[in-house]
């Protein structure tokens, strides 16, 4: 029943977009392993149930590709696909590659599918593009911020509360 569900993406080394926060999987899965240095072949059979937190509850939990993901939202048409790019690939793989990927992959979902990064290039990517709404997650609010934001003129901006000055 959730109208927006919000995941991260960071890209394993063979450049296959995975569902995950942290570039390493330590907090996760126990393991000191990057997912930029890992093959997905290699990722997709590890459990990232994060034992440490919540026991062998979900150690049947494994690491999921947005391919994957797509084909879930596809059965849920009213669900919108919030998709956080991860500065670690952003900076492995460059923007245009990740532009490239993503736009491929998340096409069956296009129309509920919002593109967001704290990263201001890879927004006006999306943003030029045309085909995807996007957003701009802000780490700070001022006037230059306030400027580059009326240039992109995302669909969405997002930012801590405490974050907004009080003017």
């Amino acid at each position: 029943g959730a109208c927006f569900v919000e995941f991260d993406m960071q890209f394993s080394a063979d450049g296959i977009p995975v569902v995950i926060h942290d570039e390493f999987l330590d907090r996760t899965a126990g393991r000191n392993l990057s997912v930029l240095d890992t093959r997905f072949s290699d990722l997709k059979q590890i459990s990232v149930g994060e034992t440490d937190r919540f026991g062998g509850r979900f150690n049947h939990s494994l690491l999921p590709s947005l391919e994957e993901i797509v084909e879930i939202f596809t059965d849920w048409p009213h669900a919108q696909a919030v998709v956080e790019i991860k500065r670690h690939s952003l900076k492995r793989f460059g923007h245009d590659a990740i532009v490239k990927t993503l736009g491929k992959l998340l096409q069956p979902i296009r129309e509920q599918s919002i593109v967001i990064s704290f990263d201001y290039d890879v927004g006006f990517e999306f943003k030029r593009n045309g085909e995807y709404k996007m957003g701009w997650i802000l780490e700070a609010y001022n006037d230059q911020v306030r400027e580059q934001v009326e240039a992109l003129k995302p669909d969405y901006l997002v930012i801590k509360d405490e974050r907004i000055p009080p003017s």
